[in-house]
């Protein structure tokens, strides 16, 4: 699906399979055309509203701590879902309604299916995805997470950029809403930090 993480399309989405050949549970990544976002650095869980007047809307961020986690090595990616930070992750996907306020304000003319304005989004790009996740930052005062140049191509953050950051130049350090990795992504979607294990699917369960 389609979330955000402190807020990410093709989005990353898990999923849970067998593998047939040994029998053994198989975590996966797959590419899906549907977005989520992620909340950096939060400590607290609430809604986040962004737009104005008639095209204002909400996103529900749930937090993600536990930064001492140890990592799954039993799925895909292995190992996978180590974060030592706390950050938020949005509670729900990312709906039409949501992207057509944000086209209406921010121009942003992206594209997705039309099942309905309470439905998440679907079909939509990484990179549109990206241009999201930029309007929420620049909309509410903060650094866009993604750097793109005048003819919309996708560019990584260099050196003389303000908020580059070396150890991940497609992420702006001083955004705050950006699309999930892979392991902050697998620790929301699996990690029990009761008891300190991975779950076979994302509902808390195997």
């Amino acid at each position: 699906d389609w979330r955000m993480l402190n807020s990410r399309v093709p989005l990353y989405s898990f999923s849970s399979s067998t593998d047939r050949k040994n029998g053994k549970r198989m975590k996966t990544i797959t590419n899906v055309t549907s977005l989520s976002l992620l909340l950096c650095c939060a400590a607290s869980a609430r809604a986040d509203t962004f737009g104005s007047g008639a095209n204002a809307f909400d996103i529900v961020f749930v937090p993600v701590g536990n930064v001492e986690n140890r990592a799954d090595t039993t799925g895909d990616p292995n190992p996978g879902g180590k974060v030592e930070y706390v950050f938020r992750m949005g509670k729900y996907e990312i709906s039409e309604d949501m992207i057509d306020k944000a086209n209406a304000l921010g121009g942003l003319g992206i594209i997705h299916d039309n099942r309905g304005a309470n439905k998440p989004a679907t079909s939509v790009t990484w990179f549109d995805a990206a241009q999201f996740v930029n309007w929420l930052n620049t909309s509410t005062g903060h650094m866009p997470a993604y750097k793109f140049d005048d003819n919309g191509h996708f560019q990584l953050w260099q050196a003389a950029d303000a908020g580059f950051d070396p150890n991940n130049r497609c992420r702006n350090k001083q955004s705050r809403y950006v699309l999930p990795s892979a392991d902050e992504w697998y620790k929301a979607a699996y990690y029990d930090p009761i008891n300190d294990l991975y779950y076979h699917y994302p509902t808390g369960s195997n």
